[in-house]
């Protein structure tokens, strides 16, 4: 999968993250500093300075490139199609080289990370993928940034928020995983990633390549390289402590044994998809005397593929049991009053219509 361009794709977290950069003045440095400092191309470029930062460069008559340079950062990791971002870049690169600024960049991106600062952590590891942004590194820490911050965020009322914060933390994890397919960590986190999203089997693939790279010693980066992150993914990192790392390996263990289930009923629920139905039916049947009895897509799926096979008894029986399990599912009242007015049972039929109708008149 080819990793976009930050600065070229479809951004869904920059109306989340102008706060971080709200406060800033943007003022032009004057000609004279841009060409003593043999930087022709800022002339005429808005900077950004904050307040105090303003205040110190107007009495003492210097910049702080440090301090602007950072100030930069923020803009850019922000908004990656920030008008001057090219300039910044440009600005950067001049006073640092690349690889050490995007390694200082993973460090404040951490750094905040660890004081729950998520938003600034996020434009940190925005800013460093400008810079670097096919490098494995700089891939997973904002993945690690996105994943954090969505973690913080559950039992908010901000849906559109964390759906749109925990898409780009799973999507980057992928991104890690295709710079770096030998990177333990990452697999690590797609593996609950595809698990939130009830991909049971891409889960189980992803787990059991985390637990192979551990096996063999490849579990991630050495000591110093920057790749792991802070909290609970130390523990599956290779700069980790070994008994984190076999805290981490058991617990993949212990989660692979908990999917054999949801895998096979994923792999019956396929079948159905691919017309398959009586072996789909097959794998699926059984799963009604188990703890999954209570799930209602289970019994959904067979009603479906009951109905497809022309048994119109069970396919009654399982929408029924769908309707229990979900009561606010009108698609599955309007096959019940479907199917009963198709049995000449005229009451249940408008029974089940009463029932969507005041269920989209309450919506």
């Amino acid at each position: 999968m080819a990793v976009p361009e930050l600065k070229k794709r479809r951004d869904p977290l920059k109306q989340y993250l102008g706060s971080e950069i709200k406060g800033l003045i943007f003022a032009e440095l004057s000609e004279e500093f841009c060409i003593g400092a043999g930087m022709g191309f800022m002339i005429g470029v808005p900077v950004p300075f904050s307040p105090e930062d303003l205040a110190k460069t107007q009495s003492e008559g210097g910049v702080d490139i440090s301090r602007l340079s950072d100030n930069m950062a923020l803009v850019c990791g922000a908004d990656p199609a920030f008008k001057y971002r090219d300039a910044y870049l440009e600005f950067l690169e001049k006073f640092f080289e690349r690889g050490k600024l995007t390694q200082v960049l993973l460090s404040r991106a951490y750094e905040r990370l660890e004081k729950r600062a998520y938003r600034r952590a996020c434009v940190y590891s925005r800013a460093a993928l400008l810079l670097a942004g096919e490098e494995r590194d700089a891939l997973f820490a904002y993945a690690c940034c996105c994943r954090e911050w969505y973690l913080s965020l559950e039992g908010d009322d901000e849906q559109e928020l964390i759906a749109a914060v925990k898409a780009e933390a799973n999507l980057y994890f992928e991104f890690t995983t295709d710079a770096d397919e030998d990177f333990a960590p990452a697999w690590y986190y797609l593996g609950y990633a595809y698990l939130n999203q009830g991909s049971y089997k891409k889960a189980e693939l992803a787990w059991e390549r985390f637990l192979r790279l551990s096996a063999d010693g490849t579990a991630g980066p050495g000591e110093g390289e920057g790749g792991s992150a802070p909290g609970d993914a130390a523990g599956a990192s290779g700069s980790a402590s070994g008994s984190a790392r076999s805290e981490a390996v058991a617990e993949i263990r212990e989660r692979l044994e908990s999917l054999i289930d949801p895998v096979r009923i994923e792999e019956g629920i396929a079948l159905l998809a691919s017309g398959r139905l009586e072996e789909g039916v097959t794998v699926l049947e059984p799963y009604q005397d188990t703890r999954f009895d209570g799930w209602w897509p289970l019994h959904y799926h067979l009603a479906q593929a009951y109905e497809q096979l022309g048994r119109p008894d069970l396919t009654i029986e399982q929408y029924e049991r769908t309707a229990q399990l979900d009561p606010s599912n009108t698609e599955v009242y309007d096959a019940l009053a479907r199917l009963y007015a198709a049995a000449g049972d005229a009451d249940k039929a408008d029974k089940y219509l009463n029932k969507v109708r005041l269920i989209r008149e309450n919506k």
